[in-house]
């Protein structure tokens, strides 16, 4: 384990939190199954049900499994960063899903077809119940990724770009497959950007303000009257 600890950092014991993860994910499935606040909005009606954007979906789990890879391996300081983001910000849904039950029922009675799009969208569907879903957990999933691309050193300009793009397609593939209302995302967007705050912009805020502290005491110092 020291050899790891050497070779990726501190950093590594953040993969931990997988089956930390996990298990939440399994309790909230058990305990939310009714009496919950259904997720709806006069929208979500207007959005067509297109099963093929399951493809899209399902490539939430390579890229945030593909955006831990490379982090650890080429740049630790954007990977721990984006791990904090993603414990704060998957542990926060599942607290809000404990404390505020809710479900959405947009999902159609039956899906029809028997191409692979079908059938993984009803294998989606029986695996994963309708509740547990406000925020969304695949969009602040989604933002930690692209933020985090964003801030790596190391990621080209293509590579983050593509990396947007992609994440607006999966998001977008949530409410198409009608896995989610539009109203799950909008709170996804507005949880990840605490998230975002407390990870990426008041640790800078506070090491700017300490950077700034010694600046002032040596001018005052400097500009002070001389003591008789």
């Amino acid at each position: 384990m020291d050899k790891v600890k050497r070779k990726f950092g501190r950093g590594i014991w953040y993969l931990l939190y997988l089956p930390i993860y996990l298990l939440l994910f399994v309790l909230v499935e058990h305990l939310v199954v009714d009496n919950y606040w259904v997720s709806w909005c006069t929208l979500d009606d207007r959005i067509p049900f297109v099963r093929q954007f399951v493809l899209i979906y399902v490539l939430w789990y390579p890229l945030m499994l593909g955006t831990t890879l490379y982090l650890l391996l080429k740049d630790r300081r954007a990977f721990v960063r984006y791990a904090r983001s993603v414990v704060l910000g998957l542990t926060a849904c599942m607290l809000i899903f404990l404390l505020f039950p809710s479900g959405q029922e947009l999902r159609p009675a039956e899906v029809p077809g028997n191409d692979l799009s079908a059938w993984m969208l009803r294998a989606i569907y029986a695996a994963d119940t309708n509740t547990n879903v406000f925020p969304s957990m695949h969009v602040v999933g989604t933002l930690a990724a692209v933020i985090a691309i964003f801030d790596s050193r190391s990621a080209s300009g293509c590579a983050k770009w593509g990396v947007a793009v992609l994440g607006m397609l999966i998001n977008a593939s949530t409410v198409l497959i009608k896995q989610h209302s539009l109203l799950d995302i909008l709170a996804g967007i507005a949880l990840y950007w605490l998230v975002y705050l407390a990870v990426y912009r008041l640790p800078e805020l506070n090491r700017g303000s300490r950077l700034a502290r010694p600046c002032v005491a040596r001018k005052h110092r400097r500009g002070a009257a001389p003591q008789h």
